[in-house]
This record gives structure tokens, sequence and C-alpha cells, in this order.
């Protein structure tokens, strides 16, 4: 991880987020980020630079701890709070910019924010910027010079109006004070016990000098400002030259004049080729009038009076005449809403103008009740089903009625009928309602519940249960059962036996493919010889008279076999079955070795195909006239090499 941008959704950057990421080299903080939590960027120590936005409020406890390669760090106006150990360690450090208003006062007696901050090869320059008007307290305190961070000079904005308590204790490195404004206010700012170190800093104060005006014949000075009490002179703002000025006296009008605006003049320089054009003072033309015949209005429609304008421009004296006054049309009805039996009806009677359609006047006009219309109705009468009703009346205009129902008739019950049927099983008694209903409506007016007792076991086909297989060397058993179909209760059970295997060797490898019993112990063995494995080195190169161990490993051996090192067919080493060492000792031609599996009786093995279990060490001895002069000084020096060939 060498290069992280946090994306705009991020508000928070979690405690220990990035800690130990000794490849960071940079990091983008988005503006949506509000505190970055402690350890964020513990010992980060190949980060450079980082910009904290104004949008962060809050830095954790060892934020930037041992980020020793940090070089430039940027605080934004938001933040309020700092945490213990913050940049501590962080030994790159050359600039620091802190443009914090509200930052906190540190209370605890030594927080250690910029602890070992710079170096005397990297001193640290710091700025506050134009949003402080003080310096919290304890900012850069420190226990120790030795601990004290290395700053060179401070910036100070003119907005600065205190330094807090012990803000610079124990900064023996400070030599110089830059401070935008004057010496005035900086005596007037508040600067607490404990920051001796910035009476004996030099300070320079911001200084401008106002720009000197060039003549004809005399250059001149553009504005400049410098930082006094530097020598050489230090400037902020550097002076440029100003040319020699011109002298313009005899001005010509360009004839550009309008009706209203003065044109412009324009003069050479009385002492070089150079124009220059001003305004034309007075040179304005003045209106060229026409005059317009006006034009009367009507209501639907605004008239004019007479009015100037000018050929040369847009002048104008025109201005609108007021509207005419209305000519009423008849009378007309609307918002009508008709009259009911109960209810008074209403309409407006409005009048609008018959040229423009503007209403002039609107009149809210009554029409009386009309009284019902009454209808008479023949009554019905109730059914056990049915409600009836008595005679009623209606009117033909509105929902008025009379109409009022009449209580339902009595019953008539049918035959009973059964529900809710449960029928009897073998173990249980079954039921049924029985039920009676009105045969007109159907509705039910009687239910009663009938028993009925249970019936036999209803048995199923055999099944098998308790099933234990016969093995090659014992017989098996089941259980040969019979289940009611109906409640699933045993009626019979009896235990019936298979006859046992016996054991099955497929894979002829000794053991029964069943149970896994060895059946042929010979046969076995081999068969795992076939299958064990002799770690040794194939061929080796050694110096001249050396002294040669060969050395083997083994796995997969059967009980009973061992690793044996032979020299053509005379056994020189017997070890155990999973290693062997055999020391040839000096040897000063090629030598074969051959490491071979055998049991205890010296016997080399055989696997189940027939093949010797073995594998060949080929050593090659490097026997030139050289080599051999150098083992001759070599066992002159009692320095043979010796050389243990193994896996």
């Amino acid at each position: 991880l060498t290069s992280v941008t946090i994306p705009d959704s991020v508000t928070s950057i979690g405690s220990g987020a990035f800690y130990g990421c000794t490849g960071l080299t940079s990091v983008t903080i988005p503006d949506s980020v509000t505190d970055i939590g402690n350890s964020a960027f513990e010992g980060c120590t190949s980060l450079t630079s980082v910009t904290i936005p104004d949008s962060v409020t809050d830095i954790g406890d060892s934020a930037f701890y041992g980020c020793t390669g940090l070089e430039n760090v940027s605080i934004g106006n938001s933040v309020t709070s700092i945490g213990y150990y913050a940049f501590y360690g962080c030994k790159g450090l050359k600039e620091l910019y802190i443009n914090a208003n509200n930052l906190s006062d540190f209370t605890n007696s030594n927080p250690c924010v910029f602890s070992y901050a710079g170096s005397s090869s990297n001193e640290l320059m710091v700025t506050f910027g134009n949003n402080v008007t003080k310096i919290p307290a304890r900012l850069f305190y420190e226990n120790s010079f030795s601990t004290s961070p290395k700053i060179k000079s401070i910036t100070i904005s003119s907005s600065v109006r205190s330094v807090g308590y012990c803000a610079f204790t124990n900064n023996s490195t400070l030599n110089d004070i830059y401070y935008y404004g004057t010496e005035e206010n900086w005596d007037n700012t508040l600067i607490g016990d404990g920051n001796t170190r910035l009476n004996k800093a030099t300070m320079h104060y911001y200084l401008e000098v106002p720009e000197q005006p060039a003549t004809c014949t005399q250059q001149g000075m553009s504005a400049y400002s410098y930082w006094s009490n530097t020598e050489p002179v230090e400037y902020i703002v550097e002076p440029v030259v100003i040319p020699i000025s011109h002298s313009f006296t005899n001005y010509v009008s360009d004839n550009n004049a309008t009706c209203l605006m003065d044109g412009t003049k324009t003069a050479k320089c009385d002492n070089c080729d150079k124009t220059d054009t001003i305004a034309d003072e007075g040179s304005a033309l003045g209106h060229a009038l026409i005059h317009h015949t006006g034009k009367a209005s009507t209501c639907k429609e605004k008239g004019y009076a007479d009015y100037d304008t000018c050929s040369r421009c847009d002048y104008t004296t025109y201005s609108e005449l007021p509207l005419a006054d209305h000519t009423p049309a008849a009378a007309v009805t609307e918002n009508e809403v008709k009259a009911t039996c109960t209810e008074n009806g209403s309409y407006d009677s409005v009048v609008y103008c018959s040229v423009c359609g503007e209403e002039l006047s609107r009149e809210k006009q009554i029409e009386k009740a009309l009284g019902h219309n009454i209808i008479h109705h023949t009554g019905k009468p109730s059914t056990c089903k049915e409600k009836g009703y008595a005679d009623y009346d209606t009117c033909s205009r509105c929902d008025y009625t009379t109409y009022s129902e009449l209580p339902l008739a009595e019953h008539i019950p049918a035959t009973a009928v059964k529900e809710n049927t449960v029928a009897a099983t073998c173990t249980e008694n079954g039921s049924y309602d029985s039920v009676v209903y009105c045969s007109v409506c159907g509705e039910e007016l009687n239910r009663d519940t009938v028993n009925v007792p249970m019936t036999d076991h209803s048995p199923t086909t055999i099944i098998k249960e308790n099933i234990i297989a016969a093995t090659c060397t014992e017989n098996g058993s089941y259980d040969s059962v019979v289940y009611c179909s109906v409640c699933g209760d045993e009626l019979s059970r009896k235990t019936e036996t298979t006859a046992k295997t016996g054991h099955k060797d497929k894979n002829n490898d000794g053991v029964c493919d069943i149970c896994g019993t060895v059946t042929d112990t010979a046969k076995h063995n081999a068969y795992l010889l076939g299958k064990a494995k002799i770690n040794v080195k194939s061929s080796a190169t050694v110096d001249y008279r050396s002294t040669v161990t060969v050395t083997a490993t083994a796995s997969g051996l059967p009980e009973g076999y061992m690793l044996a090192v032979y020299e053509g067919s005379s056994l020189k080493a017997k070890g155990s079955a999973t290693s062997v060492s055999y020391n040839a000792g000096e040897l000063m031609g090629n030598k074969t070795f051959t490491v071979k599996v055998v049991n205890s009786g010296n016997t080399p093995q055989k696997d189940s195909s027939g093949k010797e279990v073995s594998k060949t060490v080929e050593v090659k001895v490097k026997s030139g006239f050289f080599d051999k002069l150098i083992a001759f000084f070599r066992n002159l020096f009692g320095s043979l090499p010796k050389v243990e060939i193994k896996p």
C-alpha cells in the first residue's frame, strides 16, 4: 500500500486504520471526514505530507506517532482538539501550518504533541494562519531540551491576540519570529507565562512601503513589503521599478461623441511618439427630436399621448394613457344551484363588459324549496329467511321515505343430517354430529354428537429391522416385524440369522478388503515395501580427499525392516526404519553406494513385483592436478573438507 485516496462517503478515519503501513507515501483526506482516530497513521514512516481539511474537528492520540518521513503538515481551521503524542517522533518535519482558531488548551503537564519533531538537519518552520487568534497553552511544551521539537522559526499572523501558558517552553532552537503586524500590535499581544524563549528570539515585523510614482524623467517604484531586522533584507513582496512616465498636453477630439455621452480625445506625448486617449468632457451632441401623434385608449387597450424620439439614439418621451370605462352587457346566470324539496336554490346574476369581457357586477338570487312529490308503496310480509316491510311513501324528487322493516317469521325444521364424521380406528372411537336445519332458510336449529366404537388392527407386510450385517468372521441377523397399517402398533417380531461372508483380498495386498485384517503378512509386507519411499541424493561432486558421510531417510517401511548402505555387494552400514548414515572416510576416487531395505537377517528386500527396494548414490571426486594440490595444502593445515550427502 503506497497511496490512499479516501472516498467522500467516509466521515471518520477509525483508530489504527493505517497503523504500521510503512510503504504508504501519500494520503488524500476528503472534506467529508470530521475526525481522525487514535493511532490512525502511527508508524507510517514513508508518509511525506498530509493536509488535514477544514471539515476535521478532532485528531486522536498518537494519530501520526513515529511518522519519521513526514515533512509537511497542514491543520485546517475547524480542528478543536489534538490528542497526546499526535505527532510524536516526526523527525523529518520541516513545515507545520496551523489555521485552527478554536484549538483547545492542553491541560496535561506534558502532552508531548510534537516531541522530537524536526531535527538539527531538518529544522522546523511553524506558521499560524489568518484564522488563528490564540496559540493554545502547552502546544509545543516539553519537559526537557532533548525532547523539544527543533523549531527554527515561527510565522504569526496579525490576527493572533494571545499566546497560551508554556506554549513554547524549552524550545531552545527557536531563533526567529516573523509577525504580520506592527511592533505596537505585538506589544499588545497577551503572552502567557513560560514563554521566555519568545523574548530571546529575533523579532521580524511586517513592513510596507507605498508606491513611488514615476515621472517623465524619473523612474518610480511599486509598493513592496519586507521583514525588519534581516540582513540581507528578506522581501515578502519584492519592489518593482516603474519606468519613466509620459507627458500629454495637446489633446485633439476623436469625433465619437453621442447625444448624451462625451466622446474621447487623443494627445501625443510631448517627449515621444506615445499617444494617450481620454474623455472629451462637454462634447455630447444633444438629441435630434422627432415628434409623434398620440392614440386614444379603450377599455381593452391603453393608448398613449403625443411624444418625441431622437433620430440618433433611443431617447423617447412616450407614456401610456389609462384604460377607458367599460360598456355593460345584459346580465347572465352563473353558479346555479337548483331548489330541492327541502332546500332553497340560488344563482348569480352577472354583468360583463361587452367590449373587453371583464366582470362588472355579481348579485346572488334565491329560489324557494319545492316540497315533496309523494308516491305510495304497498308492503310485503316476512318469511324466516327474509324480512318484509309495511306500506310506505317516497318522494319522486329526493330520497325522502317512510319505509320500515318487519321481523322474520318462525323456522321450519328439516330431517337430521350427519356432519363432522370421524371414522373409528383400531385405537380410537369414532363420532359424528346429528344436525337439524331450517328447510326454508337453511339455518342450524339443533346439533348432537354421536359416538362410534373402535375397529380391529390391519396387519402390514413383513419388514426388516435391527439389521446386523454379516462380516468376514461373524454371522449377521435381523428382526422380521409386522405392524398395524392403521395405528402402527407392533403385532409380531422374530429374529433371523445371516451367514458370515469370509475374507476377500481383491487388491492382492494381504489385507481383507472388507474388515482390513492382515490375512497374509509376507504378501502385505511386500505390498508396503512397494509403497515405501527412500530419500537420498542421487549424485554429488566433492573435493579431493574430502571425508564423506552418506545419509538417507525413509518413510513407510513395515515393522522389522531397516535401511542399509552397500558398496557393491558389501554391507557398509545398517540403520533404522527411518534413516541410515555411513562414513565413507577420505575419498580419492569416484564411488557408488546403494541404499537398500533389509530385514533383521541383513537380506535385501523386494516389493510385490519382485524388484529390489533401493536407491543409488553416485559420488564424483575432483581429482585433477590442481585439486590434488589444494588437498595437499589443506592436509598440511588440517583443514580437509567434511561433506555430508543427505536428501
